[in-house]
């Protein structure tokens, strides 16, 4: 989709109002990095001792929540409600449905799009889904700690 066909869709696409002052804060506090899921792995990998990381680094397409530029490894943390994990795509909230159907359907054809971008630049990408991370931060801190040694010069 060319930008301006792209800067058309997302004007159709404009936020509803919010249905009460407590939603409209709810929405207000959502941020798009150093999210809790993100802030937990980053803690868990220096726990286990794992350094050469960047955050929401620029240097690559998509910015990934965490990327090893040496071994070309970008992360993404996706919160399970925004990037539709199996046990929330169910889940829509109960007003503006036509509004968030496609949120969500966009939502999830960007992320393909930045994952099959990085893959073929020869790049490993690995989501880790925020409850995963809820159950044990430190078990994907260890499996990542050991793809990078597995990489040799970790």
């Amino acid at each position: 989709m060319n930008t301006r066909r792209r800067t058309i869709a997302m004007r159709r696409l404009s936020s509803p109002p919010a249905s009460s002052e407590a939603v409209a804060n709810a929405m207000r506090g959502n941020v798009s990095k150093n999210t809790g899921p993100e802030l937990s792995l980053r803690k868990a990998l220096r726990r286990v001792g794992v350094s050469g990381y960047r955050s929401n680094w620029k240097g690559v397409p998509g910015s990934p929540d965490i990327v090893f530029p040496k071994h070309r490894i970008a992360i993404f943390v996706h919160g399970c409600f925004w990037h539709r994990h199996f046990h929330d795509r169910g889940r829509l909230p109960k007003k503006h449905t036509k509004y968030w159907r496609e949120k969500f359907r966009r939502n999830m054809e960007r992320d393909k799009r930045k994952v099959r971008l990085l893959r073929k630049l020869g790049w490993k990408v690995i989501i880790i889904w925020e409850c995963q991370l809820q159950k044990d931060p430190l078990r994907y801190a260890n499996k990542i700690d050991q793809l990078i040694h597995s990489m040799g010069d970790g």
